[in-house]
């Protein structure tokens, strides 16, 4: 009876502590609450012509200054007592405009091919990025989210906060026609403009 009960608070113990790590490259598919926190070891691409769903619920933690590229579709459904949250592991330098630490690089909708299907971002919170990089001007631009020739993207009911950038503290759009609604984007910074 002991092992049995010492098992199953080990099996519950695990449930609740759940993380997946996730490796530089592509992703795809769907990820669920009940193997969040995501954890971001380098940059992530979601590749033309695939998806990526976040369920409700999820945390996707960068581990380092790191971008999310997306050239296929992104499903970013969080519910309103059920956010998304898009974060950093140690906003340790943050404040720091020149260094890349304290925070990740942004969501990046660089040249994605319009073929695809409409991205969305509803219900999430995206925090801690900065875009301070060097190869201009899509890594300088966007703290948050970063838009270029690209129209088929919904944000809806997502705060973008503590994000910093050269241009557009919370998100930057070039070239780039996106519907909005209900946003709270507040407490950004761009140090050159917007």
């Amino acid at each position: 009876m002991k092992k049995f009960l010492l098992l199953l608070c080990l099996s519950l113990i695990s449930i609740l502590y759940a993380e997946t790590t996730i490796q530089p490259g592509n992703v795809s598919g769907t990820w669920i609450s009940e193997n969040s926190p995501y954890l971001i070891e380098g940059e992530i691409t979601v590749p033309d012509g695939e998806t990526l769903n976040i369920q409700p619920n999820v945390t996707v933690e960068f581990q380092g200054h790191y971008k999310f590229h997306v050239q296929g579709r992104l499903l970013a459904i969080g519910e309103s007592e059920n956010e998304i949250l898009f974060t950093i592991n140690d906003t340790t330098g943050f404040g720091d405009i020149n260094a890349q630490q304290g925070a990740w690089q942004g969501i990046r909708f660089n040249n994605t091919p319009a073929t695809n299907d409409s991205s969305r971002i509803e219900f999430c919170k995206i925090n801690y990025s900065k875009a301070n990089g060097f190869d201009p001007p899509c890594s300088s631009s966007g703290g948050g989210i970063y838009v270029e020739n690209f129209d088929k993207l919904y944000i809806f009911n997502t705060t973008i906060r503590y994000c910093k950038a050269m241009l557009g503290g919370g998100i930057a759009l070039d070239t780039a026609n996106i519907k909005m609604n209900s946003n709270l984007i507040f407490d950004n910074e761009g140090w050159s403009d917007g």
